[in-house]
């Protein structure tokens, strides 16, 4: 099973994760590259946590699993849903269904 990590990317925190891409990071490379395409590629986005249909310009974060072996699975989350304490979980099982991957929790919390 192949090594990945879940990130919760909240709208306001898009300025700090460029100066991550900007220094190398990779992680910060995959999760931005995966919301540009998202917002290039995504005509009518619903909310991973309560489907429901919004604007883009009404978003207010994303989650973003990035791998090595496998492409970047990505979910929006509407302005009401994104302070869900099992947003994770939730949003995780939704993305598990819609892209076939199975995702195990490691003891250190990461997938």
């Amino acid at each position: 099973m192949p090594n990945c990590e879940i990130f919760l990317v909240p709208r306001n925190s898009l300025f700090s994760l460029l100066g991550s891409v900007k220094k190398g990071d990779n992680n910060g490379f995959q999760v931005m590259s995966a919301i540009v395409d998202w917002e290039e590629n995504t005509p009518a986005p619903r909310c991973i946590y309560c489907s429901a249909l919004f604007d883009k310009e009404d978003i207010s974060g994303w989650v973003v699993i990035t791998g090595e072996s496998y492409p970047t699975a990505i979910a929006g989350i509407c302005l009401q849903c994104i302070d869900q304490k099992d947003l994770l979980d939730r949003a995780l099982k939704q993305l598990e269904a819609e892209t076939d991957l199975i995702v195990e929790v490691d003891h250190r919390g990461r997938a």
